[in-house]
């Protein structure tokens, strides 16, 4: 399974995938923020309400 943590920064939530390769990511509704070493951080969209 791959590992992630989860963070908490201005009410968006940020999770840095250990082992994610981009080819998963294109399938995620998450937005890339930036490539990693150690991971890969990507933005989820947070719902309203």
């Amino acid at each position: 399974m791959q590992q992630f943590k989860e963070n908490k920064k201005r009410g968006r939530l940020f999770i840095v995938y250990s082992d994610c390769l981009p080819e998963d990511l294109k399938n995620m509704d998450e937005s890339v923020v930036e490539f990693f070493e150690s991971g890969i951080v990507v933005q989820l969209k947070s719902p309203k309400g």
